[in-house]
Protein backbone atom coordinates (compact mmCIF):
# COMPACT_ATOMS: atom_id res chain seq x y z
CA UNK A 1 0.00 0.00 0.00
CA UNK A 2 1.23 3.52 -0.78
CA UNK A 3 2.14 5.84 2.06
CA UNK A 4 -0.36 8.37 3.35
CA UNK A 5 1.29 11.41 1.78
CA UNK A 6 1.35 9.87 -1.69
CA UNK A 7 -2.24 8.72 -1.29
CA UNK A 8 -3.56 12.11 -0.16
CA UNK A 9 -1.73 13.91 -2.99
CA UNK A 10 -3.18 11.48 -5.54
CA UNK A 11 -6.71 12.01 -4.19
CA UNK A 12 -6.31 15.80 -4.16
CA UNK A 13 -5.07 15.89 -7.74
CA UNK A 14 -7.77 13.48 -8.93
CA UNK A 15 -10.36 15.89 -7.52
CA UNK A 16 -8.67 18.80 -9.30
CA UNK A 17 -7.98 20.68 -6.08
CA UNK A 18 -5.06 22.97 -5.35
CA UNK A 19 -3.42 23.14 -1.94
CA UNK A 20 -4.94 26.60 -1.49
CA UNK A 21 -8.44 25.26 -2.20
CA UNK A 22 -7.93 22.48 0.34
CA UNK A 23 -6.73 25.04 2.87
CA UNK A 24 -9.88 27.11 2.42
CA UNK A 25 -12.35 24.22 2.40
CA UNK A 26 -10.80 22.05 5.14
CA UNK A 27 -9.40 24.89 7.24
CA UNK A 28 -5.95 23.28 7.26
CA UNK A 29 -2.79 25.15 6.32
CA UNK A 30 -1.67 24.49 2.75
CA UNK A 31 1.93 24.33 4.01
CA UNK A 32 0.92 21.59 6.46
CA UNK A 33 -0.86 19.60 3.73
CA UNK A 34 2.16 20.02 1.46
CA UNK A 35 4.46 18.68 4.18
CA UNK A 36 2.20 15.66 4.68
CA UNK A 37 2.09 14.99 0.94
CA UNK A 38 5.90 15.14 0.76
CA UNK A 39 6.30 12.76 3.69
CA UNK A 40 7.79 15.39 5.99
CA UNK A 41 4.99 14.97 8.54
CA UNK A 42 3.06 12.04 9.90
CA UNK A 43 -0.63 11.63 9.03
CA UNK A 44 -2.77 14.23 10.80
CA UNK A 45 -5.08 13.77 13.76
CA UNK A 46 -8.41 12.01 13.02
CA UNK A 47 -10.29 15.32 13.44
CA UNK A 48 -8.28 16.85 10.61
CA UNK A 49 -8.79 13.68 8.56
CA UNK A 50 -12.54 14.17 8.96
CA UNK A 51 -12.30 17.66 7.42
CA UNK A 52 -10.06 16.36 4.62
CA UNK A 53 -12.47 13.50 3.91
CA UNK A 54 -15.29 15.99 3.42
CA UNK A 55 -13.13 18.21 1.20
CA UNK A 56 -11.88 15.28 -0.90
CA UNK A 57 -15.30 13.57 -0.90
CA UNK A 58 -13.90 10.27 0.35
CA UNK A 59 -15.05 8.18 3.34
CA UNK A 60 -13.53 9.27 6.65
CA UNK A 61 -12.91 5.60 7.47
CA UNK A 62 -10.82 5.24 4.30
CA UNK A 63 -8.50 8.05 5.40
CA UNK A 64 -8.28 6.53 8.89
CA UNK A 65 -7.22 3.18 7.39
CA UNK A 66 -4.62 4.68 5.03
CA UNK A 67 -3.28 6.86 7.87
CA UNK A 68 -2.85 3.77 10.05
CA UNK A 69 -5.43 4.62 12.71
CA UNK A 70 -7.66 1.67 11.79
CA UNK A 71 -7.07 -1.72 10.29
CA UNK A 72 -9.01 -2.60 7.19
CA UNK A 73 -11.30 -5.53 7.80
CA UNK A 74 -11.10 -8.59 5.60
CA UNK A 75 -14.71 -8.27 4.43
CA UNK A 76 -14.04 -4.81 3.01
CA UNK A 77 -11.01 -6.16 1.17
CA UNK A 78 -13.02 -9.11 -0.22
CA UNK A 79 -15.82 -6.77 -1.32
CA UNK A 80 -13.40 -4.56 -3.23
CA UNK A 81 -11.91 -7.52 -5.07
Amino acid sequence: MENFGTYIRRVRKSKGLTLKQVETQARVSNAYISQIERGLRKPPHPDILKRLAKTYDVPHRELLVVAGYLEEDTQAIATRR
